[in-house]
């Protein structure tokens, strides 16, 4: 009981914080980014391309119920690397969800553990980063298209995963608390929409990039 209050505590006074001043944050950085904004992107064919393929992938069919909770799972184990929890067994279905087994942890380890499918751009985050540094070209321009794709493969996952997780005693969204889950959800799409943005629009990959391979 004290366990359950003291978490409920943590989400509201957390989760309220977060949604108080991290979220506002996040728009008015994606506000500041689109203000900078001048014209279409470069590739504007081939990300409407992509935009268009991925939103009719995502109305033509359900999203591939093993990829997805590969998907899932792996970000859950992910996040254990990046915070140095040992991971143990990872099971994966089509259907009848997935499981990742790592040791015990805390509160403040677990919450990024759960929400980690929830917020980080597994697809999406990696296809973003080689556009950024990619040179002008015909590379530049189907990474632009696969952006497109990526983007809605992402959202079409996330609908999948709160649609799963959202309820329930064992779910992850309960695990975190609905507020703070939800306020976490809100920040990582803003900061990937302002990831976008920049990157879509960019021009030349980045001076330090470019200077690496400078003679």
């Amino acid at each position: 009981m004290i366990t359950r209050v003291a978490r409920l505590v943590f989400d509201v006074v957390v989760g309220g914080a977060a949604w108080v001043l991290l979220v506002p944050w996040c728009w008015s950085l994606l506000t500041r980014r689109w203000g900078e904004v001048t014209g279409p992107p470069p590739e504007e064919y081939a990300l409407f391309a992509g935009l268009l393929l991925g939103l009719a992938l995502a109305f033509w069919r359900r999203p591939n119920l093993f990829l997805h909770t590969w998907l899932h799972e792996s970000a859950h184990a992910l996040m254990c690397l990046l915070l140095f929890v040992r991971v143990g067994a990872i099971h994966a279905t089509a259907g009848q969800g997935g499981e990742i087994r790592h040791e015990p942890v805390n509160l403040l380890r677990a919450i990024p553990i759960l929400i980690a499918p929830y917020v980080l751009p597994m697809i999406l985050g990696p296809i973003l980063l080689a556009r950024w540094l990619s040179p002008d070209g015909l590379l530049r321009s189907g990474l632009t298209f696969a952006c497109g794709i990526a983007l809605f493969m992402h959202l079409h996952g996330l609908v999948l995963n709160l649609r799963l997780n959202t309820v329930g005693a064992g779910a992850d969204i309960p695990r975190v608390g609905h507020l703070l889950a939800f306020a976490l959800i809100a920040t990582s799409l803003l900061l990937i929409a302002s990831a976008s943005v920049v990157v879509v629009w960019s021009t030349q990959p980045p001076a330090w990039w470019t200077g690496l391979f400078a003679a």
